[in-house]
């Protein structure tokens, strides 16, 4: 996220962590309608150093105005009370589970000469854990790009590289900002490699090919819901758990779905392995989604320069993801047992990811969506 110059009521801290997880969850799936990804952790720093107008647009973008009944009536109590809340869902998050890896991390990169609120800073630093690396895009914005993108790709683990594209920043960038996220867990129950063979998968576009797809029997949460009142419009719903059971990736909608799965004993499941990657610039994406004003001549983030005098606007806002799935668990940014065939006397509720679904890992104690994305196409 690159930045450059320019010429209601309380809420109730018990429910908090539920409130800002619905609204990320709410941006998340609003995003994923035009671009199939998102990122809100950098656009969360950049709302806390925003002011009036811009403000309320991007607090209504990601759907934090929830947690509050009137967003006109924003008052500095109230904006502590949501970093707050992210301080506590982030703690939340880092500590979730012993059996996968889960790293969050948050970067602000301001140019050497450009004075931050000593506020603002302060916040990033303690709110967001950020890391904070001064750097000179007057004199080296390629540089500057390098510093970035080694930082970027060293906390996912190597899996994002190149964030930001040849030639993104230049001598009049006044800060760039970045969050990342890497995640790394098994599967509950592994598949069996020796299973996993070539069937078809029929793409959106009606093409079909032969794909690796791993199977086997599971004891998993699973649903076939109606959401209309057309008849045959069901969709399936799977939760695989990881070995923390916290956590489970499912495909076919979402989180609101998680309470009308059921357990079943004996299900099973053949669904793909797969390595998905994916670019993108998303600013159209959050102008479409009514944020305007940061992007021009009326943006208000003087909460963020300590320079009065000096106007800023957003720029860019890059995006990566990478996520891969197999035999093992999953890995974005790996039980032996009696080989059963897919028989019996009778028929077995199967699972086959034979078209196109949708798929997310989600703290299944908070609600929180990690990661989201949809396969379409192999």
């Amino acid at each position: 996220m690159k930045i450059k110059p320019e010429s209601g009521g309380h809420p109730a801290h018990d429910s908090n962590l539920s409130i800002l997880a619905s609204a990320d969850n709410q941006f998340t799936i609003d995003v994923l309608k035009t671009l199939l990804i998102h990122d809100t952790k950098a656009l969360s720093m950049l709302l806390f150093g925003s002011k009036a107008k811009t403000f309320t647009q991007l607090a209504q973008t990601l759907h934090y105005d929830k947690i509050w009944k009137d967003i006109s009536s924003l008052t500095p109590k109230n904006r502590e009370m949501l970093h707050i809340t992210i301080k506590e869902m982030n703690a939340a998050l880092t500590k979730l589970s012993k059996h996968v890896t889960l790293d969050i991390g948050n970067g602000l990169y301001p140019d050497s000469t450009f004075p931050l609120d000593s506020h603002y800073l302060e916040v990033i630093k303690g709110t967001y854990k950020a890391i904070v690396h001064n750097l000179n895009f007057a004199k080296d914005p390629r540089q500057a790009e390098k510093v970035i993108n080694e930082d970027v790709a060293h906390a996912t683990k190597g899996m994002i590289k190149n964030l930001l594209p040849p030639n993104s920043l230049d001598s009049s960038t006044r800060m760039v900002l970045t969050s990342t996220i890497y995640f790394k867990g098994d599967w509950h129950e592994k598949f069996d490699h020796s299973l996993t063979q070539k069937m078809p998968f029929t793409s959106d576009d009606g093409h079909t090919q032969e794909i690796p797809m791993m199977q086997g029997f599971k004891s998993v949460n699973y649903a076939k819901i109606n959401f209309s009142d057309h008849v045959g419009q069901e969709v399936e719903v799977l939760r695989l758990d990881y070995k923390d059971e916290e956590l489970g990736i499912l495909a076919e909608r979402l989180n609101k779905l998680v309470k009308d799965l059921h357990l079943e004993n004996k299900i099973w499941i053949s669904i793909p392995v797969f390595k998905i990657g994916y670019e993108t610039e998303l600013s159209e994406t959050l102008q479409a989604l009514g944020t305007l004003d940061i992007f021009g001549d009326n943006a208000d983030l003087s909460g963020i320069s300590g320079n009065i005098e000096e106007k800023l606007s957003l720029t860019q806002v890059y995006h990566k993801a990478f996520i891969e799935v197999n035999e093992e668990g999953s890995k974005a940014g790996a039980a032996t047992g009696e080989v059963v065939e897919p028989t019996s006397e009778h028929d077995p509720v199967q699972f086959i990811a034979d078209k196109p679904f949708i798929y997310f890992i989600m703290d299944l104690v908070n609600g929180c969506i990690l990661f989201i994305g949809t396969f379409a196409s192999p």
